[in-house]
C-alpha cells in the first residue's frame, strides 16, 4: 500500500526505493563530503554496517521485506523551494493500512550538551514535516504507526537535552499514532510494530 502510493503520488522519490531483506544501516555523508568534489548524502546500507562514518540502525532480525527511500533536497519541493524533511523512511514492502512506517532524522553532534536542544527541536521538525506531507498526499493514514526517530550516531543513548515528557509521548500516540523516539537502534518486531532499543 505505501509502496504503491509513493509511486502514484511521488515517482520521482519512488525511483530512489530500495527492498531488502536484511537490517538497515543509514548514515548521511551530506556535511562530512560538502567541501569534497564528490558529494554524498543519505545512504542505505542493506546488512552491512558503512566504515566510514557511523550510521542508525533498523536490525531486521525476524527478516522482514522492507522497503525504504533516503530522502534529498529535492525529495520535497513546493514550487522552487525545497522542504524540510527528515533523511529517510522506510516501512514494510508488503504494507497495508495498519503497517508502521519510520521516518528518521540524523544530526552529527559530537558532544551529548545543552546544544542538543536546539537539534533536537529541529529533528522533530523534520521528521513531524515529513510525515505530514506523506499524510498530506494520502500516501499514509492515522493507522499506520508513525515511528518519528531522532538519532544522534556520535552520541550514546540517553541524549542529552530537551526531551518531551511522558505524557506528551502518550498524547502523541493517542491523538495521531505517533511513537517519537531518540536512539540509535530500533528492531522491527513484524508488519505491525517496531521496538525501540
Amino acid at each position: 500500500m505505501i509502496k504503491r502510493a509513493v509511486n502514484t503520488k511521488l515517482p520521482h522519490q519512488y525511483q530512489k526505493y530500495v527492498n531488502m531483506i536484511a537490517s538497515l544501516f543509514v548514515a548521511d555523508y551530506t556535511e562530512q563530503t560538502k567541501l569534497l568534489p564528490i558529494k554524498r548524502g543519505v545512504e542505505f546500507h542493506p546488512d552491512i554496517a558503512p566504515i566510514d562514518n557511523l550510521y542508525f540502525t533498523l536490525k531486521n532480525d525476524v527478516k522482514l521485506e522492507i522497503g525504504g527511500i533516503p530522502f534529498d533536497n529535492l525529495s520535497f519541493v513546493c514550487g522552487t523551494n525545497s522542504r524540510s524533511q527528515c533523511e529517510c523512511v522506510v516501512f514494510p514492502h508488503d504494507s497495508d493500512q495498519h503497517s508502521w512506517v519510520l521516518f528518521a532524522e540524523l544530526k552529527y553532534r559530537q558532544h551529548n550538551n545543552n546544544f542538543n536542544r536546539g537539534h533536537i527541536k529541529k529533528a522533530i521538525r523534520q521528521v513531524y514535516r515529513t510525515r505530514y506531507y506523506y499524510m498530506q498526499e494520502g500516501i499514509i493514514s492515522l493507522r499506520n504507526t508513525s515511528y518519528l526517530i531522532i538519532s544522534f550516531p556520535l552520541q550514546r543513548v540517553p541524549f542529552k537535552g530537551f526531551t518531551p515528557t511522558q505524557a506528551q509521548l502518550m498524547k502523541l500516540k493517542r491523538d495521531k499514532n505517533i511513537i517519537l523516539a531518540f536512539t540509535n537502534t530500533i528492531s522491527v518486531i513484524d508488519q505491525k510494530s517496531l521496538k525501540i532499543v
